[in-house]
This record gives C-alpha cells, sequence and structure tokens, in this order.
C-alpha cells in the first residue's frame, strides 16, 4: 500500500484530501472489521464495518450527515 508524507503547503485542499488519508489509516492501523462484525454480525444488506468506513469517508469530508451516503 502507498504511504503519504503530509507537508504544510499554501495550495487550496478540498474537502476529498483527507479521504485517502483516512483509507490508509483504517486499513493499515486502526479498524477492525472482524471485531465489528462479531460484535454486530449482519442481518442483511451491508455489513456494519462498511458503513463504518463510509461514514468515517465522508467525516473526513467535513460532513456529519449519514444520509450522504444514500444522497438525501
Amino acid at each position: 500500500m502507498r504511504t503519504y508524507r503530509l507537508e504544510q503547503s499554501d495550495r487550496e485542499i478540498i474537502s476529498h484530501a483527507g479521504v485517502a488519508l483516512i483509507g490508509v489509516v483504517i486499513e493499515k492501523h486502526t479498524f477492525q472489521a472482524q471485531a465489528i462484525e462479531q460484535g454486530l454480525p449482519k442481518r442483511h444488506g451491508t455489513p456494519i464495518s462498511d458503513m463504518a468506513k463510509t461514514y468515517l469517508g465522508i467525516m473526513a469530508q467535513g460532513k456529519n450527515d449519514f444520509q450522504v451516503i444514500c444522497g438525501h
């Protein structure tokens, strides 16, 4: 997996800039999908761990409404 180096810049950063960094953190350092699935097993549809990853992604974009995922 690619590593990222953080630097200060004068350039404008778009709201999606944090998603790549969050993805690395989720996959490499903190996120434990198996633990979530054991604690909150999927009954039908999307696994809870996928919803948690998605929510972290929209939070990284500066949004806090889970309905953003559905487009409502």
